[in-house]
């Protein structure tokens, strides 16, 4: 088993996305350490159930030393989603190449949708996914 890389990766583009999403302060991110906004965009890649998406250029985006417990357990979660068996947590370095994939995803997909859509809409239409989400899964 090689050695757990210390640090995960966005795309190349990907720090411009989020720069994009800072200056005009979209879901906070100007108040959000690049770990927040990484597991945000994990979370929207997930949803967008694409899984076969590899990053071709790596760009530093934080040091896996900052991941806490439940960050862990979220990108184990999302392995196990992708490859539907628990023994690719045999391999931290392929969970977190997972992870990276599907935060790529998720800042493609957030800056499609900050392109899209007019300023305050943005959040407003993420706000009715969640809504959504919740009444679907709670009531």
């Amino acid at each position: 088993m090689s050695k757990p890389q210390d640090r995960l990766y966005v795309g190349k583009g990907d720090r411009e996305i989020v720069e994009k999403i800072e200056k005009n302060n979209y879901f906070n991110f100007k108040d959000k350490s690049r770990k927040e906004q990484f597991m945000f965009a994990l979370a929207y890649g997930v949803k967008s159930d694409i899984k076969n998406v590899e990053i071709k250029n790596k760009d530093e985006w934080f040091f896996s030393k900052d991941l806490q417990p439940k960050d862990k357990a979220l990108l184990y979660s999302c392995a196990i989603y992708k490859e539907d068996n628990i023994s690719v947590l045999k391999d931290i370095n392929n969970v977190y190449r997972i992870a990276q994939n599907y935060a790529h995803i998720g800042f493609k997909f957030l800056s499609g949708l900050i392109d899209r859509e007019s300023f305050g809409a943005v959040e407003k239409k993420f706000e009715t996914e969640v809504k959504n989400e919740y009444e679907e899964l709670f009531e």
